[in-house]
């Protein structure tokens, strides 16, 4: 008994190719207030250091970052919540957009949150042992 596979409908849902997408997920104005007010409880020093206008340009950017792939997070959704939903070339296409898309997104907002990110899966050098 051969399994049938549904074939995706071919539109391209997040701009990255692949998953249809029920409706773009624009921020709200709530969304967009609550991250810059989050920011500002983190960095409110630098409003100083840096002058109004470079500071909340700053904040901007990190609002935008961690806005602009709302609609990868509703396509990688879908997928998730239905995978027989997608051919599999369709999936890869869609992946490879979305983490190209999103990665870079989420390292500029922690780098503007955090200063900077570290790896938590590099090789961390072996230590010489100390023999006594």
């Amino acid at each position: 008994m051969s399994e049938k596979k549904q074939q995706g409908n071919g539109k391209i849902g997040s701009g990255n190719g692949g998953m249809p997408s029920k409706k773009a997920n624009y921020p709200s104005p709530e969304l967009e207030k609550l991250l810059a007010k989050v920011f500002d409880s983190l960095h409110g020093e630098l409003r100083e250091e840096l002058g109004s206008e470079a500071y909340q340009q700053r904040r901007r950017d990190f609002v935008f970052h961690l806005t602009d792939w709302l609609k990868d997070l509703n396509d990688l959704h879908e997928l998730f919540s239905h995978p027989e939903k997608i051919a599999v070339d369709e999936a890869a296409i869609f992946l490879i957009g979305m983490l190209s898309h999103v990665v870079p997104h989420i390292n500029a907002a922690g780098k503007l949150m955090l200063g900077k990110i570290p790896d938590p899966f590099a090789k961390k050098p072996k230590r010489k042992s100390i023999k006594a």
